[in-house]
């Protein structure tokens, strides 16, 4: 295995906050405070079985109950009209 030291850029931005100065990881910057608090892909647990399936779910019906309160708010402007100051109708939609 060869040299564990990455690269430092002054030039280069980090990937997560921005910021100008970072390390080259194989292709990924970050700056010295991102990398210090970045998790190690091998040491995050995946969620699997229960735990994911109710993640699932609970993602899905806050999509539904947007979803549902966008066509309400849309169904409220298809029924708008625009109104001279004597009430005669210039605009439906």
């Amino acid at each position: 295995m060869g040299s564990r030291e990455a690269p430092y850029d002054k030039h280069k931005e980090c990937d997560v906050c921005g910021e100008m100065g970072a390390h080259d990881f194989m292709g990924d910057y970050f700056c010295d405070n991102c990398v210090i608090s970045y998790p190690d892909p091998d040491s995050v647990i995946q969620k699997v079985g229960l735990d994911a399936y109710t993640e699932l779910g609970e993602s899905h019906d806050d999509h539904v109950k947007e979803v549902e309160r966008l066509q309400k708010e849309l169904d409220e402007l298809n029924n708008l009209k625009l109104v001279d100051q004597h009430g005669e109708l210039l605009l439906e939609c």
